[in-house]
């Protein structure tokens, strides 16, 4: 049984060290397809580098394009291991990413109410700012701003000037 599981792990390790060389040389569609192949030969989350196997099919699929794909992987990993905020994090980009700015915003709203993370409440804005609703969007862009302060050459100082906000025109 130990065996077992050693074995396991190193063939994990081997498709793991394969995918992220592919995924180095921007080869995402074969690293995906070796991901995918390890991840058929794991019972579940439960072992010892399914995590890693997921969470890096979930980035590949990200880099690739595939939001649909990435966000359901990230939230496989985000329901098992709740306490790990980036996959919250990325599953919110990738419904930002698919224009489903209400999805974003209410995960994005779970997020803050765990960790005030300045680049969360910025991209809560461009979700209300994408779906029309500018004075929600300046709100969550002060709020970005009063949690990182600006600095010289930050994004933050392009959301002040932002076009799309009342009184910007």
């Amino acid at each position: 049984m130990g065996q077992d599981i050693v074995t396991t792990t190193q063939q994990e390790d081997q498709f793991l060290v394969r995918a992220r060389y592919l995924k180095s040389i921007y080869r995402t569609d074969e690293a995906i397809a070796a991901l995918k192949q390890a991840i058929s030969n794991t019972d579940s989350l439960e072992g010892p580098g399914a995590e890693a196997l997921f969470s890096e099919l979930a980035d590949c699929n990200f880099i690739s394009g595939d939001y649909v794909s990435a966000f359901d992987a990230y939230k496989i990993l985000g329901d098992r291991f709740p306490d790990r905020l980036m996959y919250q994090v990325r599953q919110m980009q990738c419904s930002y990413k698919v224009k489903d700015y209400a999805s974003s915003v209410e995960i994005g709203e779970r997020i803050i109410a765990r960790d005030t993370i300045p680049a969360v409440a910025a991209l809560i804005g461009d979700a209300y700012n994408q779906a029309g609703l500018q004075d929600s969007a300046l709100v969550w862009y002060t709020t970005a701003i009063s949690r990182k302060p600006v600095r010289s050459g930050t994004r933050f100082i392009a959301l002040v000037s932002c076009p799309y906000l009342p009184g910007q025109h």
